[in-house]
């Protein structure tokens, strides 16, 4: 997980049927936090084969033709984020769709948290009411998550990673059949009694003081 990845951001640009365009009025500024659909300029462009009626003294259809028409109108913030850049100015002309007019960093997705805490931007995170991150990634603890696009993230970065280098990914599943634990304390009597029938059955059992009266036992 790459804590120092720059924000992501999102340049606005201009469809075809809006060009050739002329930026006349700015209306946004650097560092404006936005909404979707807030104004980010004023644009006028020409809207084409439109049909204008030509009737006579009767009031009369006598004609159809085609007309253009200049059309002006704000250009509403396709997405949510700040305003970092903005790279036209009034009366300049945008002719082709790859001409960036504003650019704005996106919010944080909030993708990765740790102690409810967001590890890309420090967010406290507990009261968002839409949380991204819910998957858990540590089953000793409750306090690494993150999103569903993350983990995706990770998985396939992990998956290039072990055939990079030609390695597998071995998940041993360890069952009862393998690991039993108990705080009976009636083990700790087999142990002792060498005439106990169960005493052989002890010999490869390790003893975990925990506290000062009780014991865990683990077969190795």
């Amino acid at each position: 997980m790459n804590m120092e990845e720059k924000p992501k951001t999102y340049e606005v640009k201009l469809p075809q049927d809006h060009l050739p365009a002329t930026i006349t009025r700015i209306s946004a500024k650097i560092g404006d936090k936005v909404t979707k659909n807030d104004s980010l300029f004023f644009h006028k462009y020409v809207v084409g084969n439109l049909e204008q009626e030509l009737v006579n003294e009767n009031g009369n259809i006598t004609e159809k033709q085609k007309v253009t028409q200049t059309h002006g109108e704000f250009f509403k913030s396709p997405v949510e984020g700040e305003v970092v850049e903005i790279l036209v100015q009034p009366n300049q002309q945008i002719k082709n769709t790859d001409e960036v007019t504003v650019i704005i960093k996106l919010p944080c997705p909030h993708d990765i948290l740790f102690g409810g805490l967001c590890a890309l931007c420090g967010q406290d995170c507990t009261r968002v009411e839409t949380q991204r991150a819910t998957i858990n990634m540590a089953h000793d603890a409750a306090r690494l998550f993150v999103s569903q696009s993350e983990a995706e993230r990770l998985e396939q970065e992990t998956a290039e990673r072990l055939k990079k280098s030609k390695k597998l990914s071995l998940i041993v599943d360890l069952d009862q059949t393998i690991i039993h634990a108990t705080v009976d304390p009636t083990i700790a009597e087999w142990m002792k009694d060498e005439n106990n029938p169960n005493h052989t059955a002890t010999m490869v059992i390790n003893v975990m003081q925990q506290e000062k009266f009780k014991r865990t036992f683990t077969i190795q």
